[in-house]
Parts: structure tokens; sequence; C-alpha cells
């Protein structure tokens, strides 16, 4: 958890402010990559630091957008995000990576915690999930 100590309107805040959990989204369907980011951009308590359409383009984003959270897709050309998964958390073991996809069964579920997901979430599913994901990052 971060800590600010000005308010939005730069006046010093009188008690310390969470900042927002910083996501970056990864998912190859750019029409549910840009609805994602359109639903998130209006919670203050999420600030979305990039948008990536490959699990390539993902890793390379990494470093330079410092997300806390990884909202990663599991099904894309190239590299998957079971391979994204294992590579972000061999180097940034902080980071937390919730698989978000489709593929709602017990088999993909397993392959996402052994590759290191900390969080596996349905798309029909995501809005719901997402409030318990981001008070478990809160606290």
């Amino acid at each position: 958890m971060r800590a600010g100590l000005f308010s939005k309107n730069g006046a010093r805040a009188q008690s310390v402010d969470k900042m927002p959990v910083r996501v970056l989204l990864v998912d190859d369907n750019i029409i549910y990559l840009r609805t994602v980011s359109a639903l998130l951009s209006n919670k203050p308590e999420i600030e979305i630091v990039g948008c990536a359409v490959s699990g390539e383009e993902a890793l390379e984003m990494v470093d330079v957008a410092q997300p806390d959270l990884i909202l990663l897709d599991l099904k894309m050309p190239g590299m998957d995000g079971l391979e994204v998964t294992r590579r972000v958390k061999a180097e940034h073991d902080a980071i937390r990576i919730a698989i978000v996809t489709a593929s709602c069964d017990g088999e993909y579920r397993a392959a996402a915690a052994e590759a290191g997901a900390d969080d596996y979430i349905c798309k029909d599913r995501l809005t719901s999930e997402l409030r318990r994901l981001l008070e478990e990052l809160s606290s």
C-alpha cells in the first residue's frame, strides 16, 4: 500500500490516503480489453497503467508500468497466460496475477496455480470477483 501526503487538489491531506491499485490488463481480444478498461477506469481504487494484446507485449510493459496487479487472459496466440505468469513471477514475485478467462474448468485452474498465479477468475464473474481481489490487495 502506498500513501499520499497531498489530496487531489494539492492541499495537504488530513490523513493518509490509499493510492489506487495499479492494474495492467492483458487480453488478445481488443474489444474485451477496451470494455474492461472502460469499466475499471470508473473505479477510483483502480489505476489502469497499461493494456497489452499479447504475452510478449505484457512482459515488455511490466518494468515500465510497474503494476500491483495483472489481469491476464489465459489463452492467447504466441505466449499464453501461463508462460507470462511464470516469467513475471520469476522476476517480480510481489506483482499479483489473476488469470481472467472464459475457460472455467479445474484443469486450467490447477495449471494457473502451478504457474504461480495468485487468482483465477472466470470472465463472466470479473466484476464480482474484482472487489474481493482489491480488498485482499489493500489489506
